[in-house]
């Protein structure tokens, strides 16, 4: 397995499993205190499973190999719970982030009983001398059961369940007949699984092979999950399964390692995993059907089978401001160091990052917003807002000591405006709570930014989003020299004519073309770069040229406020649904005009029902 993460993370370009897992969108951790190296501190440096480094193979020759009787395996040196050190196990599970965290003590007493008497031995032995490996199994299981008991007293809720293992199946059946399975070995499961439902946890079993003629047993056990669901073993495919245990046991695994994985093409992986949990669902994990995969299944079919189970649950991640809003109206905008008299002051819920946020709810997107406020009525009102619009809030963090953002916009009577900002508390997030937001983010999802929060921070988000495999779109504006960052990061850019010039390093009314701005961006790394043409339209370059995208007209627009976040937040709506691209930048531009037609910001953004009958009206004409 080592080899096979080794090839996949040199092909990829990370630097270790965990960020393979974030990539791909795993959702379990599994840290077993009984693989962390320092968890048993012998004195004079015997292993926990010293019996096994001794026969490694379960071959004929283990340590009890030649005893005969109960007395014989009293004696034997088994390991002591006195030893025991959990402290790098409990702070690995501190650290594992918000993931499904399986724990505890892998338990593997049935192998450990291979190791002990040598496979065959131990076979025959279940038979002519059962009470020699009831002793055995009983001081294996006494000590594991033990061992569980000191660790989850100490781990709490620091994991959600207890992950052991014992293969009890080869290829076409059992190892043993279920007669000995009933007199050895469904005990000791269903003590385990008792014991971790004590303790809140549920039970995990991993159990290789073809195993269906006991899995009755295992639900009476107490198991509540079964892993790795090997497909092409005896009676394990998907579609016995689900007649026989559908709804009364979760499985986890089941995607084949045999032949789809390995030889199959993505599409037939990608196939396979939709067929499986639909038969399976909804008490599936998807997974392979054996978790040690080899290096002979391509990552294109593991990536596959990851954007496949995430297919149908992508969220859009917005991070970025939520600012209240403080406006009023003229009759045009003021000049610098002139005094207007204004009208219709209020107060509104604004920020490019919130606006966006809201503006992809209503176009239908699951979406989660990720940003700063502070402890005041502001922060409480967006908080409601959030609920209200069906907004994920989980990664809205509060700070104690700064105020909420503030804006403040004056509207002409023409429909243009100005604004101005303090970002307060924006300014206080921080690059771990970034790395505990996208946690929660898969490959392929959409990452909606812009930079109305500290440069650096947008930034970070931005490498950080691409390395786990998410699409990148970053609104730039306010905007800023770009020309020292590496724009690869970054899959779709969107200024407006303005931001294109100072993200280009050039004066804001410098008199270059729009496509000849736009080119030197994607020289700097970005593939995309779509500048937004108010009412011309937009401009989409890239490094074989660009194309030029009629805009919706209007006769009267009222205010263009929310007009550019609408556009963003539709094309990330759009691109999220996998749009042909043309018909994402049409419907991001008329989601950007219908908002010209309405007053404010927030109140001006069309549900996608009133996006589409304005491109009716439109195509009518």
């Amino acid at each position: 397995m080592s080899e096979t993460i080794e090839k996949y993370t040199t092909e990829l370009g990370l630097p270790d499993l965990e960020s393979l897992e974030r990539y791909l969108g795993d959702d379990v951790r599994w840290i077993t205190p009984q693989y962390v190296a320092s968890t048993y501190r012998h004195p004079d440096g015997m292993k926990l499973r010293h019996w096994k480094d001794a026969n490694p193979y379960a071959m004929e020759g283990g340590l009890l190999s030649a005893a005969t009787t109960v007395e014989e395996v009293e004696n034997f040196a088994w390991s002591d719970t006195k030893y025991l050190d959990f402290t790098e196990t409990l702070r690995l599970l501190d650290n594992a982030g918000d993931y499904y965290r399986l724990s505890g003590f892998w338990s593997p007493f049935f192998h450990d009983l291979t190791y002990l008497f040598g496979t065959e031995s131990l076979l025959i032995k279940m038979y002519t001398n059962p009470e020699l490996i009831h002793a055995a199994l009983n001081r294996l299981c006494a000590f594991y059961y033990e061992a569980n008991e000191l660790f989850y007293a100490q781990a709490g809720d620091r994991m959600d369940g207890l992950f052991f293992g014992n293969d009890f199946g080869t290829q076409t059946s059992l190892l043993f007949s279920p007669e000995l399975f009933e007199e050895f070995f469904f005990p000791q499961v269903q003590r385990f699984s008792q014991q971790a439902h004590r303790y809140g946890y549920q039970s995990v079993l991993h159990c290789c092979g073809a195993i269906h003629s006991i899995i009755g047993r295992l639900i009476d056990a107490g198991v509540d999950c079964l892993h790795p669901i090997q497909a092409l073993a005896a009676d394990m495919d998907a579609e016995t399964l689900a007649r026989d245990f559908k709804g009364k046991i979760r499985f986890m695994g089941g995607i084949d390692t045999q032949q789809i994985l390995p030889f199959g093409s993505a599409d037939e992986v990608k196939a396979e995993t939709k067929r499986v949990m639909e038969l399976l669902a909804p008490g599936i994990i998807v997974g392979p059907s054996h978790e040690a995969m080899m290096p002979n299944v391509p990552f294109a079919n593991v990536k596959a089978m990851a954007d496949t189970v995430h297919s149908g649950s992508k969220k859009i991640t917005v991070i970025g401001s939520y600012i209240v809003a403080l406006v009023m109206e003229s009759d045009r905008l003021p000049n610098q160091g002139e005094t207007l008299m204004a009208r219709n002051y209020h107060s509104a819920h604004g920020g490019k990052g919130s606006n966006q946020a809201v503006q992809a709810a209503r176009l239908g997107a699951e979406v989660r917003f990720v940003s700063k406020i502070g402890n005041d009525s502001a922060g409480e009102a967006f908080k409601q807002l959030c609920l209200n619009e069906k907004i994920g809030s989980t990664y809205i963090f509060t700070d104690a000591s700064l105020p909420t953002a503030t804006g403040f916009i004056i509207c002409s009577a023409s429909g243009h405006n100005i604004i101005t900002i303090d970002i307060a508390a924006l300014n206080a997030l921080t690059k771990a709570e970034i790395d505990h937001a996208l946690e929660s983010v898969h490959a392929g999802e959409i990452v909606l930014l812009q930079l109305e929060i500290p440069f650096e921070i947008a930034y970070y988000a931005a490498v950080k989003a691409k390395e786990r495999g998410a699409v990148v779109i970053l609104n730039p504006a306010p905007a800023c020299d770009l020309r020292q960052y590496d724009l690869s990061v970054i899959d779709y850019l969107t200024p407006n004519e303005t931001e294109a010039r100072v993200c280009a390093g050039l004066p804001a009314n410098s008199p270059e073309e729009e496509s000849e701005i736009a080119g030197m961006l994607v020289k700097m790394g970005c593939p995309n770069v779509i500048v937004t043409l108010g009412e011309k339209g937009s401009l989409h370059c890239h490094a074989d040229g660009c194309t030029h995208y009629e805009p919706f007209r209007l006769d009267k627009p009222v205010d263009s406020t929310g007009a550019g976040d609408a556009f963003n937040a539709a094309l990330a709506a759009a691109l999220h649904e996998n749009k042909p691209f043309a018909e994402a930048i049409r419907f991001a531009n008329a989601a950007g005009a219908l908002s010209c037609m309405r007053y404010d910001t927030i109140p001006s953004f069309g549900t996608r029902e009133e996006v589409m009958e304005f491109i009716r009206g439109f195509e009518k004409n």
